[in-house]
């Protein structure tokens, strides 16, 4: 099952703009943020999906990393 989806963006303030209009009408509000990247969430739970700036000091390209919740043993 997927657990969350982090989105890869060139421009985090712009990104952030659009995330924070696009997402509301589902719920969806900031649930955690830094100078790098932004988490979005239903209030008071985890982060499901995040918008991320790439490294510029490795020169990374913006990237999709996502999580697989782990079953319970």
């Amino acid at each position: 099952m997927l657990h969350h989806l982090s989105l890869g963006v060139t421009d985090l303030a712009r990104s952030v703009a659009f995330y924070d209009t696009v997402l509301a009408p589902l719920g969806y509000v900031q649930v955690w943020a830094d100078s790098t990247a932004v988490g979005y969430g239903l209030p008071g739970g985890d982060d499901k999906l995040a918008a991320e700036a790439p490294a510029s000091s490795r020169g990374a390209r913006p990237r999709i990393p996502f999580g697989i919740r782990r079953a319970d043993p």
